[in-house]
C-alpha cells in the first residue's frame, strides 16, 4: 500500500507539473480572461479591482475612427473606452489622442493598460457601440485577435504579450520582441537601425506560435520567409533599414541593394529557410544586363560591412514573373545583415585595406571568388605592370604591399570563365573627403561641376580622354571616368574616382502597365526616368473627360496605380517638362 501510495503522489505531481507547463497564453503571460482569434465580437466580465490590460489586432478602415472596445457597468454607462485615434475614461472625462495614425498601415495592433478600478467595473464589448451615441464608427469586422486581463500588466508582460500578436500577424514593435520564456528575441535599440517592416518565423508553443512562414503586414515588404518545421524555443525575426529598394553600384564590387535587413536568431533552427523577394517593388523596370544573376548575400558578422571570410551568397534557384526565390539558407544563431546583389555566374568580392602616406604603411585587398570552380589564375595590375599572378585552390586570398592606384583585378577558373574588375586602392589620408557621387547631365544642359572640401585641398582632375584639369571648379565635357587628385599641407595625396554619363534623349527609358488589358480595372503603372524628373500622369475616360490627375516630385522611378471603372478604352498621359507619351488602357 505504501508503494502504490508514493507512485500514486509522484504521478499526481509530474501531472499537474505538465499541465502547468503546457498552459497556454500569449507572450506566456498567464491568466488572460479571454484570449480570442478570429473577427470575434464578444464580451468580457472584468472584476476591475486590479484595473485591466487589453492587446488587439484589428485591420481598420482608413478615414474614420472606429471603436474597438468599451467598458460598460451595471447601468449601462460607459466607463473607459479606446478607438482607433483616442483612449477615454467618460466617467472621469479625460481622454489621450494618438498622434501619427493616419500614416499606419491597415493591420494595426493596439494596447491599453489601467491600474485603477475606476471605469473597469463591468462588460467589456468588443467593436460594439456605446449607450452614449458616441461620434464613431463600429469595427465592422472585429478584432483579428485580442487578448484582455483583469489586471495591469507590468511593462515586460505587456510587451511579451504584444510580442506574440505581432509576429502572429506581421506588424511592427516600436519596443523589443519576447518569447514567452521572457527572453529578449530581438533587440530593438541594438538593431534600431533596422526597426521597418519586422516579421519572423518562430516556435512557441505556449503562444500558439508554430509559425513556418514570416511576412511583414506592411507596404514594401517584400520578402518572406519560410521553413518546412520549427523547433520549439526557435525563433528568427527581421527588419529593414527603410532605404530604397534600388541597386546602385559599389565601385570594384558590382551593384548591391541600398535597402538591408537585419535578422535575429535565437535557438537552433536544422531545417534550411527559403526566401522570396517580390521583384515587382524593386525600382528598376530591368535590373538584370545580359548574363547578371540575382545573389542573396548574407553577413555573418552582423556588423553590415560584409567582410570576406563572414560572407556567404546563395544564387536564386526559381525565377517567377513576379518573385525570386533563395533557398537552402543555413541559419546560425546571433545576428546577420543581408541583402541582395546582382553579380554575373563568375564574381569577386574584395576588401581594401587603405594604404596610409603620412605614415607609410601599405595597403592589401582581400579578394573571395565565387561561383567559379578551382583552381583559379589570378592576376593583378597597376597601370598596365603586374603585381600579382597566382594559381590557388582557395577561393579567398589576399594581395598585400600595395600603394594607391587604379588596380584591374582578373581571374580564370578550371572550366575557363573569367572575370575582371577595376580597384581603386586610394590613401587613408584626408579621411574627410567622402566618395564621390556619380553624376548625370541632362542633354544639352551646363556641364560645370563643383567640388566642395573641408580641407580646401589643391585639386587636379585627370579626363577619361587623358587630359588634366586644375581647381574645385571644372567643365567635365565628356562622359566616362574622372580621376580626382587631392593633396593636403603634407605633400600627401588621395583619389576620388567620379563616373560621368549623359542622359538619354527620352526621358522615359522605360515603362510598364500592367495588366493591360484589365478585367477588374485595377492597373499597375511603373516609369523609369533617364534622370531625377517630376512626372505628372492624367488619365482620360472613354469618352475623353479628365478622371484623375496625380503630380509625383523628382525622381528616377515612379510607381502608381489607376482604377478603371468602366468597360473601354482608356489613355494615360504621361507629362515631364516638355516630353509627352500616352498610352491605351483597356478595361474589358
Amino acid at each position: 500500500m505504501t508503494m502504490k501510495h508514493t507512485v500514486f503522489n509522484i504521478t499526481v505531481i509530474l501531472f499537474l507539473f505538465s499541465a502547468a507547463v503546457q498552459a497556454q497564453s500569449p507572450g506566456g503571460v498567464a491568466g488572460p480572461v479571454k484570449w480570442a482569434t478570429g473577427k470575434d465580437n464578444g464580451t468580457v466580465q472584468l472584476s476591475g479591482t486590479g484595473g485591466m490590460t487589453f492587446v488587439g489586432v484589428g485591420r481598420i478602415q482608413q478615414g474614420s475612427e472606429q471603436l474597438l472596445w468599451n467598458v460598460s457597468t451595471r447601468s449601462g454607462k460607459t466607463g473607459r473606452v479606446q478607438t482607433t485615434a483616442r483612449s477615454a475614461n467618460l466617467a472621469r472625462g479625460t481622454f489621450m489622442n494618438y498622434t501619427g495614425r493616419d500614416t499606419l498601415p491597415q493591420l494595426r495592433l493596439y494596447s491599453y493598460s489601467c491600474s485603477s478600478a475606476d471605469g473597469t467595473q463591468g462588460t467589456l464589448s468588443i467593436g460594439k457601440m456605446t449607450g452614449e451615441k458616441l461620434p464613431v464608427r463600429n469595427l465592422r469586422d472585429g478584432m483579428v485577435e485580442y487578448a484582455v486581463y483583469d489586471r495591469a500588466l507590468t511593462t515586460t508582460e505587456r510587451m511579451r504579450v504584444e510580442s506574440a500578436l505581432a509576429l502572429r500577424h506581421g506588424i511592427t514593435l516600436a519596443h523589443s520582441y519576447f518569447n514567452s520564456r521572457g527572453e529578449i528575441i530581438r533587440n530593438h535599440y541594438r538593431l534600431r537601425a533596422y526597426n521597418h517592416r519586422i516579421a519572423g518565423i518562430i516556435g512557441d508553443a505556449v503562444s500558439k506560435l508554430d509559425q513556418t512562414t514570416g511576412e511583414s503586414s506592411e507596404e514594401e515588404a517584400v520578402i518572406r520567409v519560410s521553413t518546412r518545421s520549427v523547433s520549439e524555443g526557435t525563433s528568427f525575426l527581421w527588419g529593414d533599414d527603410a532605404r530604397l529598394l534600388s541597386f546602385a553600384a559599389d565601385k570594384g564590387n558590382g551593384k548591391w541593394m541600398q535597402r538591408r535587413w537585419a535578422a535575429s536568431m535565437v535557438g537552433s533552427q536544422t531545417e534550411p529557410l527559403a526566401l522570396t523577394f517580390d521583384t515587382r517593388c524593386i525600382r528598376s523596370l530591368k535590373p538584370l544586363e545580359t548574363g547578371e544573376e540575382y545573389y542573396l548575400a548574407v553577413d555573418e558578422s552582423g556588423t553590415g560591412r560584409f567582410p570576406v571570410g563572414q560572407i556567404r551568397y546563395y544564387r536564386a534557384r526559381d525565377s517567377h514573373a513576379d518573385s525570386i526565390v533563395f533557398d537552402g539558407i543555413a541559419a546560425a544563431a546571433g545576428e546577420s545583415i543581408f541583402t541582395l546583389r546582382i553579380a554575373k555566374d563568375f564574381f569577386a568580392t574584395v576588401e581594401t585595406e587603405r594604404p596610409c602616406c603620412s605614415t607609410a604603411e601599405r595597403g592589401r585587398l582581400r579578394i573571395l571568388l565565387t561561383g567559379g570552380s578551382a583552381p583559379y589564375r589570378v592576376t593583378v595590375s597597376l597601370d598596365g605592370t603586374i603585381i600579382s599572378s597566382l594559381s590557388t585552390e582557395d577561393s579567398i586570398l589576399t594581395v598585400k604591399d600595395l600603394q594607391q592606384g587604379l588596380y584591374v583585378l582578373t581571374a580564370r577558373d578550371r572550366n575557363g570563365k573569367t572575370l575582371s574588375s577595376e580597384i581603386m586602392v586610394s590613401n587613408a589620408d584626408m579621411a574627410d573627403m567622402p566618395e564621390l557621387q556619380d553624376v548625370q547631365f541632362s542633354k544639352g544642359a551646363s556641364r560645370e561641376y563643383h567640388l566642395e572640401t573641408q580641407g580646401n585641398y589643391p585639386c587636379r582632375w585627370k579626363t577619361p580622354k587623358g587630359r588634366y584639369l586644375s581647381g574645385e571648379s571644372v567643365t567635365l565635357d565628356g562622359d566616362g571616368r574622372y580621376l580626382l587628385e587631392l593633396t593636403d599641407g603634407e605633400g600627401c595625396t588621395t583619389i576620388r574616382t567620379l563616373d560621368v554619363s549623359t542622359a538619354a534623349g527620352d526621358i522615359f527609358s522605360r515603362y510598364d502597365v500592367s495588366p493591360n488589358p484589365t478585367e477588374d480595372g485595377d492597373v499597375s503603372v511603373r516609369v523609369e526616368m533617364s534622370g531625377s524628373f517630376p512626372l505628372e500622369l492624367r488619365l482620360y475616360s472613354p469618352d475623353g473627360a479628365l478622371m484623375q490627375t496625380q503630380k509625383r516630385s523628382a525622381d528616377t522611378y515612379h510607381a502608381t496605380r489607376f482604377h478603371l471603372s468602366q468597360n473601354g478604352i482608356y489613355i494615360l498621359e504621361m507629362k515631364s517638362g516638355t516630353s509627352r507619351k500616352s498610352i491605351r488602357l483597356v478595361r474589358k
